[in-house]
């Protein structure tokens, strides 16, 4: 996340979760004593903080963001931290969200495992990765292309230009990035399976931007998306 996101941008994550889940049938409603981590990406938490649950952990490798200091974040815990290890104990979360970032990290693998073990019985894991695409494969040659400066300069032109901090952040993350794992569908669903998880549901429907939803409604476009982004609510 490059720029900073204000309550208006997290309805509008809110909004994008919640007709996610409902084209794919997904429902999710937690007791209060029961317990979430969102992983990475905070951008979902207001959705995220009206699951049930009043107890909800947080984790990043970036700062603790500014919006968490809102009344409405209060019970939320966050904690930094480089993903070489999750630091929670065996069976402690009911649900776990993580959007993105594991196509970000080497060990993705290990942090996917961490999530089974730190999951309950019976616990749901979202998920949300790059998948493996000739549109996907396009930004790698831009991205060898371009520096730091760059994303700076871009970063304020698009501010100043009063785009939408969402489209700001799309475009920096599309292009500029030290790190971008694209996946195969076949592969990773392998590899959950491997990890131990009984459920794995792929979500094949999104908004209208995602590539899932593009393809759902023209065939011909599974050509260049492939699979498009893979989006799973898996269970261990």
């Amino acid at each position: 996340m490059v720029a900073g996101y204000k309550i208006n941008d997290l309805l509008d994550a809110d909004k994008r979760i919640l007709q996610r889940w409902k084209r794919n049938n997904i429902k999710v409603q937690l007791k209060k004593n029961q317990k979430i981590l969102i992983v990475g990406t905070l951008n979902y938490i207001n959705r995220l903080n009206k699951l049930g649950s009043k107890k909800v952990y947080a984790i990043d490798n970036n700062k603790k963001p500014k919006f968490l200091c809102l009344e409405r974040f209060k019970n939320v815990k966050f904690k930094k931290t480089n993903f070489k290890k999750i630091n929670f104990k065996n069976n402690t979360f009911d649900f776990i969200f993580c959007n993105g970032i594991l196509s970000h990290l080497d060990n993705w693998e290990m942090v996917i495992k961490e999530f089974y073990r730190i999951s309950r019985i019976g616990g749901k894991v979202w998920l949300n990765v790059f998948g493996n695409s000739k549109f996907r494969r396009l930004p790698i040659s831009i991205n060898k292309k371009l520096n730091l400066l760059d994303l700076k300069k871009i970063v304020k032109i698009l501010t100043i230009e009063k785009w939408n901090i969402q489209k700001i952040n799309y475009i920096a993350n599309m292009i500029f990035w030290k790190k971008r794992i694209l996946f195969n569908k076949n592969s990773f669903e392998s590899k959950l399976k491997i990890i131990g998880f009984k459920k794995i549901k792929f979500c094949r429907r999104g908004i209208q931007t995602d590539l899932n939803e593009q393809i759902f409604k023209n065939k011909k476009l599974k050509e260049i998306f492939n699979d498009g982004d893979l989006r799973y609510l898996i269970s261990k």
